[in-house]
């Protein structure tokens, strides 16, 4: 089984005390142990019970290559704020051009 370690978002994005109480009573609520995804977790959500285990394998490594990618992207879009290149992060990805895909 592929294997990730994750940051815990908390401890590393730039926000409120306020919106951190908020993420973490989400987090403790689907994860109070902060345990990794495993299939056995996987496979207690309905639409993924009777996946089989490459299946499950293949999400797990999905959602956390999402998860990484995410934080990185969420991370420098916060340093661009601080450095005053962006006021509103919502705003700034709101009037961004949608990428173009060669195909």
């Amino acid at each position: 089984m592929r294997h990730l370690t994750l940051v815990e978002p908390a401890n590393t994005f730039a926000m409120s005390k306020e919106l951190q109480n908020i993420v973490n009573a989400e987090i403790k609520s689907i994860n109070p142990a902060k345990k990794p995804l495993t299939i056995e977790v996987l496979r207690t959500f309905p639409e993924f019970r009777n996946v089989t285990d490459a299946e499950a394998d293949e999400i797990i490594f999905s959602l956390q290559i999402f998860t990484e990618l995410f934080h990185e992207f969420y991370v420098e879009l916060e340093k661009m704020k601080q450095r005053g290149e962006i006021n509103d992060i919502i705003e700034y990805l709101m009037n961004q051009e949608p990428l173009k895909i060669a195909a």
